[in-house]
């Protein structure tokens, strides 16, 4: 017997000798070769140097090639074999052709194909930008720079819907921009809140503050309450045009002094009317049309007999009695005292001045101790 080889064992006759097994000894070894695969013991392991392959390599489907330094491509026009990687020839991008034979562009411009998952495209990729999820604000971030320091991005958009931050919401805010919007503009928020409630104000330039000063004209269309009345600092205001004007219950003091004798012998001397024989005298109300009257107090002393006041109102030569109004009757006392024409039930007259008509207190008078110091309309206008 003679030695084997290194590699697979083969063995090697002694020259001059082993005249009785040669036979045995070329047997083993030709079985060994024909089964050897390169493995340990079966043959030297083949280098790189040592492959040609020409055709596809198939692998038996139960392994995966490992410990692979790296995986160099040839650029290939097309490749047919389907849940294969290859790079293409005309863009130099690696693709992967799936299982139903489309491919699949994996890379784009040296960088990873964020087109392919459908969702955020364009420079985001190439770019620091990133939509960042805080789970402890429980908000998402859209910056240009993530996730420290923060660098805010601009978000653009269509609608807004904005939800109230709870689950279960089904109802929302919608912010839209107006329909066939002429140019862009931008609107800038106040730098801070307001001391108090205020009124909103948008400059030329979009910026908003809260202001309750108002610096330019404003229009009102239609009816506006202002429970604490109004004050004009400067200047007047112009009710040009102005259809109504409502007013609160207002109080117009008159003197007699403002009236004249309409019939009989009733005087006025300093300020205040005396009676004569069936004296009548009038105090005009100068008031707005659309004011309304309730109520009449007048300022009087009886001398005796019974004093009659009206509330009356004159058109061209006719004066007749305001309906609604009651008649204020004065028959006992000899002292300064007020009585009130009311609806004569104690309420409001109620009667708005009419166009075209003027207004008097009409006392009638008829002794000489009887007098008519003034009168206090009260007033307002619906």
């Amino acid at each position: 017997m003679g030695t084997t080889t290194t590699n697979m064992g083969l063995s090697k006759p002694t020259l001059a000798g082993d005249s009785s097994t040669w036979d045995d000894q070329l047997n083993a070894s030709l079985d060994l070769i024909d089964t050897h695969d390169h493995t340990t013991g079966a043959g030297v392991q083949i280098p790189a140097g040592g492959l040609n392959l020409t055709t596809d390599l198939t692998l038996n489907g139960t392994c995966a090639l490992t410990n692979a330094k790296a995986l160099a491509f040839t650029t290939q026009a097309s490749y047919t074999v389907s849940k294969s990687l290859w790079v293409k020839t005309s863009d130099g991008e690696l693709y992967w052709r799936n299982g139903s034979g489309t491919d699949v562009k994996m890379t784009s411009g040296g960088t990873l194909n964020i087109a392919i998952a459908g969702g955020i495209v364009g420079d985001y990729a190439a770019s620091a930008a990133a939509v960042y999820y805080d789970d402890s604000a429980q908000a998402y971030r859209f910056l240009e720079a993530a996730p420290s320091p923060n660098s805010w991005s601009r978000v653009q958009c269509g609608d807004l819907d904005l939800y109230e931050h709870a689950s279960g919401i089904a109802n929302r805010v919608r912010i839209s921009s107006p329909v066939g919007l002429v140019a862009s503009y931008a609107l800038t928020l106040p730098a801070a809140l307001p001391g108090s409630t205020s009124i909103l104000q948008v400059s030329s330039a979009g910026a908003i503050t809260a202001s309750n000063t108002v610096g330019n004209a404003v229009t009102f269309s239609a009816l506006t309450t202002h429970n604490n009345g109004i004050t004009v600092a400067t200047g007047a205001a112009n009710l040009t045009s102005a259809s109504g004007i409502g007013l609160p219950t207002r109080k117009l003091v008159l003197s007699a002094g403002l009236g004249y004798v309409y019939s009989g012998s009733a005087t006025l001397t300093s300020g205040a009317f005396s009676g004569g024989a069936a004296g009548q005298a009038h105090i005009p109300i100068p008031l707005h049309e659309g004011d309304r009257i309730n109520k009449i107090v007048v300022s009087l002393k009886r001398g005796a007999g019974t004093l009659t006041f009206n509330l009356k109102r004159i058109q061209y030569a006719t004066i007749t009695t305001v309906s609604g109004s009651g008649t204020l009757s004065v028959a006992s006392g000899t002292t300064d005292t007020t009585g009130t024409i009311d609806n004569g039930a104690g309420g409001n007259i109620a009667h708005t001045v009419a166009a075209n008509y003027s207004y008097v207190m009409e006392a009638a008078i008829g002794d000489a101790g009887d007098r008519v110091y003034m009168i206090s309309v009260e007033y307002d206008r619906p």
